[in-house]
């Protein structure tokens, strides 16, 4: 979802103004309170601050533009996708979005190795992000690529990235299944982008739910991945759910249970 920046009402009941500088450039995160751009009119230079969380999409009027008129869109945000309340699932258990995971064939031609090479993304509307196979990269748009794999794309919500990575360690050791853990900060167009080419590489999504966070975001994510990246699943997508107060040995249990799950191991 995005949002239009508008300028701002100016002091003095000025009509326009000037954007002296942005101080931001596009695809930097920002919060309330972040100061976005420098805009001068008749009675001096005010900061125009962000009053929400997002992505600076796009700049629309360049710095140095003078004559803009007062709400006159100016910047694009790129708002975090969130979680209804509505959403089911919320028992902890390992689910699915039944609209969006009919049972698939696996295919069989094989997937590229890990590590034969970089795997560029598609242009998005922000920027385009590159998911490299020789080392984890991180990245400032929502989400970061913490280990490269081919078997499955497992992704992280906030606080889950620990027992992610202690899964993914466990599957490449004990069943020969090497997995990319991408961890999600925003849910964004660059990092759903991130994950479907992750997806479209090893045919198969787990999302792991935070302990820390209310609600099944995980599903949210899960369903809006296999919307996107429908074809390029080889099994339904999965959600797995960390209890708040529970061993780490049980959630890297139920992570190990769901990859093997979507692999058919």
């Amino acid at each position: 979802m995005a949002k239009l920046i508008l300028m701002p009402d100016l002091p003095d009941a000025a009509p326009a103004g000037a954007i002296l500088a942005w101080r931001l450039a596009e695809g930097d995160a920002v919060v309330p309170g972040t100061v976005l751009a420098e805009i001068a009119c008749a009675a001096g230079v005010i900061e125009l601050e962000a009053g929400e969380d997002g992505i600076l999409g796009q700049v629309l009027v360049p710095a140095g533009e003078d004559g803009i008129g007062v709400g006159t869109p100016i910047a694009r945000i790129i708002m975090p996708v969130a979680a209804p309340s509505s959403a089911a699932g919320a028992d902890g258990g390992m689910r699915y979005d039944p609209d969006a995971s009919a049972p698939l064939l696996p295919r069989d031609e094989p997937r590229d190795a890990p590590g034969s090479g970089p795997v560029a993304l598609p242009p998005v509307a922000v920027l385009s992000l590159p998911l490299a196979a020789a080392e984890p990269q991180s990245f400032h748009a929502g989400a970061r690529l913490l280990r490269w794999g081919n078997g499955a794309s497992l992704v992280a919500l906030p606080g889950a990235a620990p027992h992610a990575l202690a899964a993914a360690d466990d599957l490449a050791a004990d069943h020969g299944i090497e997995v990319d853990v991408i961890e999600i900060d925003l849910i964004t167009v660059p990092s759903l982008e991130l994950v479907c080419t992750s997806v479209s590489r090893s045919g198969r999504l787990v999302c792991v739910d935070s302990p820390d966070v209310m609600g099944p975001l995980a599903a949210v994510l899960a369903s809006e991945i296999a919307s996107r990246a429908f074809d390029d699943l080889d099994a339904p997508p999965l959600v797995v759910g960390l209890a708040a107060g529970r061993s780490a040995e049980e959630g890297v249990g139920k992570i190990i249970a769901a990859v093997r799950r979507v692999c058919y191991r």
